[in-house]
């Protein structure tokens, strides 16, 4: 709000709400809302650390960045691709020794918070690393359901569809608008490389001709 102006950062707010593919995923319980929440937040939190004046304001905000890093493998897996790339853009802005072992700390804590609790749950970790390695399956080989697959022009059709629902071409309208006005997005690299990195994962690791 400070860099953009009230009215702009109302209206990524108002966007970012009445996207069909937000609070569609919000209504089922499934980890592809939450996730896609805590994603948010997680780079919210290393921008707002970025353009903080105050140093001690930027390492709360590290610190917050440091347990959502930690909690978001726990709440949705494939979005380890990103995760890393927010832990790079992480490690680049601690420039402390003392902080980078706090947020070592804090991000070790959030994990194993989520982790310990499943292992026990699942039985122990032998029978936690069969269950993960059979899920994980499901990114290399066929999704589940019922019905023909699509074809490879469905497949970008059905791409299209989410890039646009998703939010993904408004996202560009308001940078582009934003960069017309001179307002820079100083995140804007990490972003574009968290997209990329993500991009690569969908086409590697998972099935691009069921669009998900």
């Amino acid at each position: 709000q400070a860099r953009a102006g009230r009215g702009l950062a109302l209206l990524g707010v108002m966007a970012w709400l009445a996207l069909p593919d937000v609070w569609l995923a919000d209504i089922r319980p499934l980890s592809d809302g939450l996730g896609l929440h805590v994603v948010a937040l997680l780079f919210l939190s290393l921008m707002l650390a970025d353009e903080a004046v105050d140093p001690s304001v930027a390492q709360r905000w590290r610190c917050v960045t440091a347990v959502l890093l930690g909690l978001l493998p726990g709440v949705r897996l494939s979005s380890a691709p990103i995760a890393v790339v927010a832990a790079i853009w992480l490690a680049r802005q601690a420039v402390a020794p003392g902080e980078r072992w706090r947020l070592v700390a804090l991000l070790a804590a959030s994990a194993m918070a989520w982790l310990l609790p499943l292992v026990w749950l699942t039985g122990g970790i032998g029978t936690f690393i069969q269950l993960s390695l059979a899920f994980g399956q499901g990114h290399w080989q066929q999704w589940r359901g019922d019905g023909p697959q699509p074809t490879w022009g469905d497949g970008i059709a059905l791409w299209w569809q989410h890039l646009t629902h998703g939010g993904i071409v408004l996202l560009m309208g308001l940078v582009a608008w934003q960069h017309l006005r001179g307002i820079r997005v100083v995140a804007l690299p990490w972003l574009v490389a968290a997209g990329l990195v993500y991009l690569a994962w969908l086409l590697a690791g998972q099935n691009p001709e069921r669009a998900r």
